[in-house]
């Protein structure tokens, strides 16, 4: 099969080769007729004469015809010299002429076609031979891959049969040695048993897991910090965003150990006054009207997207400020969500809408919460009007009005991102809170918002936390009140 598969081989090499000499054979017989039947057509096409295009198409009949043809031109000048276009003699004279050109032209076509053919039948078997060429080659290439698997093969098969030697020596072996003595042998001495195993290594083992654990540990906690999404310390607001950082919001169930809450954010602020969740917003307070500048009237709260405790933040700030016997006012000023509105349950006969469009006073818009003395400007519904009411000529309207009769106008805006008269109500304020939600909200939502309201010319004052877990922010070890919340359990009464 060996002998077989190299003959193969070497027929199929010897087939190509051979191949390969007709091939560059037929190529140069194609060439020299596609260069014929180039000339030819080359003296045709250029208009020359007799001499050149016989040579070129190699004809002798051509040539003939090309001298008769001469020599009738001749004839024909000498007897239109002497006689009239008419005449018998000239007449004559000059139909040969036009049958020996009609010859020529015929020889020719003639020519042309039989060098066409040749050229055809000369690219046909160079055809054939490249064909012929390309599966002797894929013959070759099959029998390279025959010949290679059967190295492997032979290679394989001497592997195994060293193995079965070795093996049959060893048998004959232990057949020899099954019936001789065995040698005699005694207990030099006992071993001990030794107190640890020898491997694995015991010290060496938890050496190598605290290190890797301290590392993996470590790696855990670059990762959680470079992977985190929102703000979540002190340091991020001033670090990160560079604001000034207004203080946190916890969420009243983390304020209260032991129970859930009986009551609303805004009623529980009503209900304990002196709880730490209340005193979040007095401290707030405090961070805006004691901030550098002008005592502030108006304050709007803002945030970058919904859900981030914006409406409750405003509802539970006005109302500890109402409570102190501040004159505050609380404008409603999200048309689409009508958070404030819907909490405080505004049915008047008036709302916010006839307030911007003068249809009404701002006293028959204004909805008083007896509890807390606060008056609210809120809606009735969503948006009614195909009008904004909210443009820059109303809005400062109505704050110049409501500067005038309260202490403190509290502004609960739409998010900043998704509406354009945030922005507005945000840069007529004195002083604007940005809020974000702890931990959710990512800094790059927060960042075009700050940009947002800047361009705006809006006055932000800082940024707050809202909705902070205070055991977990606790544990972050940043410096606020929250870090010291055990040692303040005797000042609040949750």
């Amino acid at each position: 099969m060996i002998i077989i598969k190299r003959r193969e081989g070497s027929n199929a090499e010897q087939e190509v080769s051979t191949l390969n000499q007709q091939l560059a054979a037929a190529r140069a017989q194609l060439a020299e007729r596609e260069g014929r039947l180039t000339a030819a057509r080359s003296q045709l096409a250029q208009g020359g004469g007799g001499a050149n295009v016989s040579a070129a198409l190699g004809s002798n009949v051509v040539s003939g015809l090309r001298q008769q043809e001469a020599r009738l031109s001749a004839q024909l000048a000498v007897l239109a010299d002497k006689y009239g276009e008419l005449h018998p003699l000239r007449v004559q004279a000059q139909s040969e002429l036009d049958e020996i050109q009609a010859r020529i032209q015929q020889e020719i076509n003639r020519v042309i076609s039989n060098l066409e053919a040749e050229v055809s039948v000369a690219r046909s078997r160079v055809n054939s031979l490249s064909g012929s060429r390309q599966q002797a080659l894929g013959t070759l290439t099959a029998n390279s891959r025959a010949q290679a698997g059967l190295s492997e093969l032979e290679q394989k098969a001497a592997a195994a049969s060293q193995i079965y030697q070795s093996f049959l020596a060893r048998s004959q072996e232990e057949v020899a040695l099954k019936d001789s003595a065995v040698a005699d042998g005694k207990i030099a001495a006992r071993a001990s048993v030794p107190p640890l195993p020898v491997s694995p290594d015991v010290p060496l083992t938890l050496a190598a897991a605290l290190v890797g654990g301290v590392v993996l540990g470590g790696g855990g906690l670059l990762a959680a910090e470079y992977l985190r999404r929102g703000v979540q310390t002190k340091r991020d607001v001033e670090k990160r965003l560079r604001l000034r950082y207004a203080g946190a919001i916890p969420t009243l169930k983390s304020t209260i150990d032991g129970r859930g809450p009986l009551e609303s954010p805004a009623d529980y602020v009503v209900a304990h006054p002196q709880s730490l969740f209340a005193e979040s917003f007095r401290s707030i307070r405090t961070f805006l009207t004691l901030s550098k500048g002008k005592r502030p009237r108006a304050i709007a709260i803002a945030s970058a997207l919904p859900r981030e405790g914006k409406t409750t933040t405003a509802v539970c700030l006005s109302r500890a400020t109402a409570l102190e016997g501040i004159k505050t006012i609380l404008v409603d000023a999200d048309l689409r969500r009508r958070g404030t509105s819907e909490l405080f349950e505004f049915e008047n006969e008036y709302d916010i809408y006839d307030y911007m469009f003068g249809r009404a006073t701002l006293e028959d818009c204004i909805y008083h919460d007896d509890v807390t003395g606060l008056d609210v400007l809120g809606s009735r519904e969503g948006v009614s009007s195909p009008q904004n009411p909210l443009t820059e000529d109303r809005i400062d309207r109505m704050l110049n009005e409501l500067r005038e009769k309260y202490d403190v106008v509290v502004l609960d805006t739409a998010p900043i991102l998704g509406s354009a008269e945030g922005r507005v109500l945000a840069a007529a304020a004195d002083r604007v809170l940005l809020l974000t939600h702890w931990k959710k909200t990512s800094v790059r939502a927060i960042e075009a918002v700050i940009d947002m309201l800047l361009e705006a010319g809006a006055k932000v004052t800082g940024m707050a936390l809202t909705q902070v877990n205070i055991k977990r922010y606790a544990s972050t070890g940043d410096g606020d009140v929250y870090a010291y919340s055990k040692k303040f359990r005797g000042y609040y009464t949750n």
